[in-house]
């Protein structure tokens, strides 16, 4: 593990919110909810009431993989250094020391899955993460790398073109712009270390709800109910995209992956196995969080339980461009990012499991959960 390529501090978060049309504004304009809407060439049903209930999981799994990242890597280099007095000449850290302003920190994740030779050195998964350590809480954005925003010097492009240009320096400034907000850490990680604790494991097991995913190209027959993952078939389940939904499809197969790894590395190993698979995770992982911060945020959040956890797929629509597919931004993009993240916004109870979520205000929310819990209420005293 190394740090990864200089970062510069950007200016403050309240600096960047410098539009000042109220949450309340926005919403009145009836402009938070994303429109659904497909083409005839992608026909991506991404809104199938069948599955609505069945993504909700998937989603959390990305606050469950960018949790575990921290605190296995925290936690292991808290056993190292403890257990050996120093840490392993391998690892780097980012000379430098920052406060986390009123315990909170966002972290930008970028994942990869070492197919250099495919795609180039761009980031396959982008995941804005928002940790608040006093409070206890977790709020984090999945952007679909094909989500369509200007880069720096660069123009118009998929999202995740920006590493492929300039790295994590060009793609922590990208989405700084995009949303308007300030990014503290970065951690990048590869997809192959996740595999290789896959074999440590003796394979994970995965429950697929869908339809068979069958392909001989990639390696992959999954079918509905419990499949069990080597290291091979693990990296093709997560890698694939040749369905429907695209890259929005393979999101969900990697959250799916990556929350089953989590729960059969809790429930299926021991303490030194453990270690063993943080090691081989803790390999593919790169990030400008020095020692001391990475031992706080791990003594912070010990229970991973125990957090308060929510995540949002950052709004647009699945269009095509000049022959290009992209993900077209929400035209309020910055305002619904800024207000998820300060807690502001929350996703509907109606939209728990969509792919893309509407969000309302947290007193829209608390009405709505008085009246699913009368609604449960009443049902029961039937």
């Amino acid at each position: 593990m190394g740090r990864v390529d200089k970062f510069h501090k950007s200016k403050s978060t309240n600096n960047k919110r410098a539009d000042n049309s109220s949450m309340e504004e926005i919403l009145g304009k009836k402009a938070l909810k994303v429109k659904k809407k497909t083409t005839d060439n992608d026909n991506m049903n991404i809104r199938k009431k069948k599955s609505k209930k069945k993504k909700g999981p998937l989603n959390r799994a990305l606050v469950t993989l960018a949790i575990l990242l921290v605190l296995v890597t925290g936690g292991y280099m808290t056993y190292q250094y403890f257990t050996t007095g120093s840490i392993s000449n391998s690892i780097s850290f980012a000379p430098r020391s920052v406060e986390f302003n009123d315990g909170e920190v966002t972290i930008l994740i970028l994942g990869t899955d070492g197919r250099d030779e495919v795609d180039g050195d761009r980031s396959d998964t982008i995941i804005v993460c928002r940790l608040n350590l006093k409070e206890g809480y977790a709020r984090m954005i999945s952007i679909p790398r094909d989500t369509r925003v200007k880069i720096p010097g660069k123009g118009t492009n998929k999202i995740n073109a920006a590493y492929a240009f300039g790295g994590s320096e060009l793609t922590k400034e990208t989405i700084e712009n995009f949303y308007n907000i300030e990014i503290d850490r970065i951690m990048e990680i590869s997809f192959v270390s996740f595999t290789d604790a896959v074999d440590k494991l003796g394979g994970v097991d995965i429950v697929w709800e869908d339809e068979p995913l069958i392909s001989k190209e990639w390696g992959v027959a999954i079918n509905p109910g419990v499949n069990k993952l080597d290291s091979v078939t693990a990296l093709s389940f997560v890698r694939f995209r040749d369905t429907p939904t695209a890259d929005l499809g393979r999101i969900g197969r990697q959250q799916l992956f990556l929350k089953s790894l989590a729960r059969d590395i809790k429930s299926k190993a021991n303490f030194i196995q453990q270690l063993d698979i943080i090691n081989s995770i803790y390999k593919g992982i790169e990030t400008d969080l020095s020692l001391s911060e990475m031992m706080y945020i791990f003594n912070s959040y010990k229970e991973i339980d125990n957090f308060k956890m929510t995540t949002w797929m950052s709004a647009g629509n699945p269009e095509y461009v000049d022959g290009v597919s992209y993900v077209l931004p929400d035209i309020n993009i910055k305002k619904l990012a800024q207000g998820f993240l300060d807690g502001e916004l929350v996703v509907s109870i109606e939209d728990e499991g969509g792919i893309f979520p509407e969000l309302i205000t947290v007193e829209e929310k608390a009405i709505a959960d008085q009246e699913e819990a009368k609604k449960v209420a009443d049902e029961n005293s039937k």
